[in-house]
């Protein structure tokens, strides 16, 4: 459910693609999270094939592609994302997945799980 600003958005950005225009992050980053709060899974993917395909990759782009999946209640797309970082940035992955699609799609318990497992504890960790 979008604004009439995202449609604007989001047409501008497919028109400049069509024209060759070249996307940088920032702009990937922009359009991967309209998708995801419109839950657009479909261009979110496409918009993930240009980033690799364009070498864009980093932190922030990374982060916002788990985002998009995690939104749409793609976890394993989400989990093969993080996997493949360069750079796992801990504290902000935790926050992405336990504050939104993950505990709402699969429950808290499995998304406290993943955060055990990103932290590197093993189930014999915790404390019963």
């Amino acid at each position: 459910m979008g604004t009439f600003l995202d449609d604007e958005a989001l047409g501008l950005f497919r028109e400049a693609i069509k024209d060759g225009v070249v996307p940088n992050s920032k702009a990937f980053v922009s359009v991967l999270n309209l998708c995801s709060g419109r839950l657009d899974f479909e261009l979110g993917r496409q918009v993930h094939a240009r980033v690799v395909k364009g070498d864009w990759r980093n932190l922030i782009v990374d982060g916002a592609i788990v985002y998009l999946y995690v939104q749409c209640g793609d976890l394993k797309s989400a989990f093969g994302v993080f996997d493949r970082m360069v750079e796992q940035h801990v504290v902000s992955w935790t926050t992405n997945f336990t504050t939104s699609g993950a505990s709402k799609a699969f429950g808290e318990e499995k998304a406290l799980k993943f955060e055990r497992q990103i932290h590197g504890y093993s189930e014999e960790d915790i404390p019963r």
